[in-house]
């Protein structure tokens, strides 16, 4: 309950600007009941990225028994992630508190690499049917100590840009206030498969795959605004 309700507070408003005062008062427990707790706004910060871990691994884990082509793996883990990141408070917030980790006084999960090496391996096992310019890597970038054992510095300079994308899309749509993520995921989907793929007909397929996302992670969105307009 205590991660549920201030989760909210940091979601709105950040670590630095939530103030402890705030946080219990979300909760409506006493201060002594918070603090036996949670002695710190660290440590809370701390216990809301963790939670966010625990609920994002159970996911992953499904995709790999359940869906063993990689790339449809691939596109399905970055909708799953936007589906969840949008109806998730305890989501938002933990993205929000890595953010700001620089002002955080504990260790948080590092998410941003867990998304690149498992980009990395996902686009090097497909690497046979992909059409990936070696070029886009020099002799300096992407450091060579990032890239995973097997990887090629084409293949990380790609899951690299497409990384970035997408988190830069997250926090495009969360700055704007609009429920408007799924569409924003889909542009990136359809501007990057036509020149990756080289086959034509997986193409169509994987854009196929892109549209069913696109729609049912709209559809998760309005139940949850109709959730949020029924709570208010």
């Amino acid at each position: 309950m205590i991660i549920e309700r201030t989760a909210v507070v940091f979601d709105s408003q950040g670590f630095a600007a939530a103030t402890l005062n705030q946080l219990v008062a979300s909760t409506g427990l006493t201060r002594g009941a918070f603090y036996f707790h949670f002695d710190s706004k660290d440590a809370l910060a701390e216990a809301i990225v963790e939670t966010q871990q625990e609920r994002w691994q159970p996911i992953v884990e499904e995709l790999i028994r359940n869906e063993p082509d990689r790339l449809r793996r691939l596109i399905a883990i970055t909708f799953r992630s936007g589906t969840l990141f949008q109806g998730d408070v305890v989501m938002r917030a933990g993205s929000r508190l890595m953010t700001e980790r620089s002002l955080i006084r504990r260790e948080l999960w590092e998410s941003y690499p867990w998304w690149l090496r498992s980009v990395q391996q996902l686009l090097a096992d497909a690497a046979e049917e992909l059409n990936v310019d070696p070029n886009l890597a020099t002799d300096t970038w992407p450091p060579r100590d990032q890239i995973a054992e097997g990887v090629s510095p084409g293949i990380a300079a790609l899951s690299e840009n497409l990384v970035a994308s997408w988190i830069g899309l997250q926090q495009q749509a969360t700055a704007t206030g609009q429920n408007d993520y799924a569409d924003r995921l889909r542009v990136s989907w359809l501007a990057t498969l036509p020149w990756l793929c080289k086959d034509a007909a997986r193409c169509d397929e994987l854009t196929e795959l892109v549209e069913q996302l696109t729609v049912e992670m709209r559809n998760a969105g309005a139940i949850t605004l109709a959730d949020d307009d029924l709570a208010d």
